[in-house]
């Protein structure tokens, strides 16, 4: 099989789909997505999630167990069923067999939680049956539908009737903000960051930490590595790190192996 790679929006490949939410909850979801691996596939498909702030719902479409290695603990644990997929603090390594395919709704930071009426700390490095939190009549819905964009929209009635309220929470309104202006100036300190918002840093950081379970430093670094490591897959270490918050591409490089016990070049 071939080596697992992180796989950018842009550069989604043979087997990943992209659709995106209705307007009506594009401040819930980012996109819904579809792996679909060909049976005739005997490799299967391998692909790394890095740590950040995001969580999922995943919906298996056919009957398959999905493979997750978790790259700091280097322990590995075994999906086979619709799960509420926290955000992670290390990267994991999800490995899918030939004939799996899966639909997966990938929620904006601090949303899923808030849907699901939990709190952040909840799903923070875990992962949780959806069963448990989701009605079974969507989940059963959602893992019969053989099309994808039927998937897309049946999730976007769902959510305009249960939780379009979320999207205006205060304190989940300003934090979505505070992301924005953090990765439109990678570089600037967290004071600077959150004047820019009308917003002390102090409030600002109790506001990550009720949201997403995580200080607001914590949160701007992981979305700067992020969008580092897409910029470098293309300019390579020529990429000007100052502008993005590194001091220099070893910075940048001794935070991959940080982050995700993986040099630069082979995520």
């Amino acid at each position: 099989m071939a080596s697992a790679k992180v796989v950018f929006e842009k550069q989604t490949g043979p087997f990943i789909r992209l659709v995106a939410p209705a307007p009506a909850v594009s401040a819930l979801v980012d996109y819904y997505i579809l792996i679909e691996v060909p049976p005739g596939c005997t490799n299967g498909f391998q692909i790394v999630a890095l740590p950040g702030l995001h969580m999922l719902l995943s919906v298996p479409l056919t009957a398959f167990r999905k493979s997750v290695f978790d790259h700091l603990r280097e322990s590995q644990d075994w999906i086979d069923q619709a799960m509420l997929l926290g955000s992670l603090q290390t990267a994991v390594t999800c490995t899918y067999p030939p004939g799996a395919r899966e639909f997966a709704v990938k929620f904006k930071p601090g949303v899923l939680p808030l849907v699901c009426g939990l709190k952040a700390a909840h799903l923070s490095s875990c992962n949780l049956p959806a069963k448990d939190y989701l009605p079974e009549d969507l989940l059963l819905t959602l893992g019969q539908a053989g099309n994808m964009d039927l998937n897309a929209r049946r999730m976007d009635a769902w959510l305009e009737k249960n939780a379009r309220s979320v999207a205006q929470n205060r304190k989940l309104v300003v934090v979505a903000s505070a992301l924005a202006a953090a990765r439109a100036a990678p570089g600037r300190k967290l004071p600077e960051l959150a004047a820019s918002i009308a917003m002390s840093a102090a409030t600002l950081n109790r506001y990550c930490r009720e949201i997403l379970d995580l200080s607001a430093s914590r949160c701007f670094s992981l979305l700067r590595f992020r969008d580092a490591l897409e910029l470098y897959r293309d300019a390579g270490s020529r990429l000007p790190f100052e502008e993005l918050g590194y001091a220099d591409f070893s910075h940048f490089a001794k935070e991959a192996r940080k982050l995700t016990r993986t040099p630069p070049k082979a995520l």
